[in-house]
């Protein structure tokens, strides 16, 4: 089964309003019958509000006294409640028929976090694996990645953010302002996964030899990972739009979401 990749490099940051115009224009593309596709990006800083959480829970000004940088607060109809993306997380979306892929949001969210693992240990040799109470993806009490989702006729929106690059303490910066995902467990936190690979001279070992940054050979590796798991040939299909929008990525998401604009009747 054939799938449209659009993989953006961390060189376009993209606003998370307009991606998530971009993701209810796909969407509504494979309503009309098109195949699947997959948003591989990172995001400018952004907390998001699932349907669980409170609406008083954030405000932009409660960012800015918290970590003393801006962001913006977006509340969204994925499940789950708060959390964070921005520089330093590969954030992954996937739109695909559910009846093509497992045909049960149970099955499809293990499917996802099955892919983050996968593509971990390919690229550090580090285990990572599920919490019985918390979805995501984890090692040991530590969080390496989100996962949330939404569905609609079928079709799936949102995925999964996985925290690989902590350089300067930006994302425990950004963390440390909410509860992620509302939860308070002093035994469990979130992690990125170059303050474990750091932590582990084989892992570093692993990533050393792979000759390429470890959020290069994530990025690959999570593509490989969605192309087994939901069995999708995935097609890079983002072309001269990634260098006639390198560094703006409101321009690029406008871009997108004109490609996928139904038809005129």
């Amino acid at each position: 089964m054939v799938g449209e990749l659009f993989a953006i490099d961390g060189q376009t940051p993209m606003p998370y309003e307009p991606t998530l115009a971009v993701q209810d224009a796909m969407r509504a593309a494979v309503w009309r019958g098109e195949m699947g596709k997959m948003l591989l990006l990172e995001h400018s800083p952004v907390y998001t509000l699932g349907v669980r959480s409170r609406k008083t829970e954030l405000s932009e000004e409660m960012v800015a006294a918290a970590t003393g940088k801006p962001a913006n607060v977006v509340r969204i109809r994925r499940g789950g409640q708060i959390t964070y993306h921005g520089p330093g997380q590969l954030v992954g979306y996937l739109l695909v028929d559910l009846r093509q892929h497992g045909g049960s949001a149970k099955c499809f969210m293990h499917a996802l976090e099955q892919v983050v693992m996968d593509a971990t240990a390919s690229v550090t040799g580090i285990v990572a694996g599920r919490n019985a109470d918390h979805p995501g993806v984890w090692v040991g009490g530590r969080k390496i990645a989100a996962i949330g989702v939404s569905f609609s006729k079928h079709v799936s929106m949102h995925g999964f953010a996985l925290n690989v690059d902590n350089s300067d303490g930006q994302l425990d910066n950004a963390f440390g302002a909410i509860v992620p995902c509302g939860i308070n467990d002093p035994g469990l936190a979130v992690a990125s996964l170059d303050d474990l690979v750091a932590a582990e001279p084989a892992a570093t070992a692993a990533v050393a030899a792979a000759g390429r940054p470890l959020k290069d050979a994530l990025r690959s590796a999570l593509v490989h990972a969605v192309a087994g798991e939901f069995n999708l040939e995935l097609r890079d299909s983002l072309g001269p739009l990634a260098e006639s929008h390198r560094g703006d990525g409101a321009g690029l998401a406008a871009a997108l979401c004109h490609r996928f604009s139904p038809p005129p009747a």
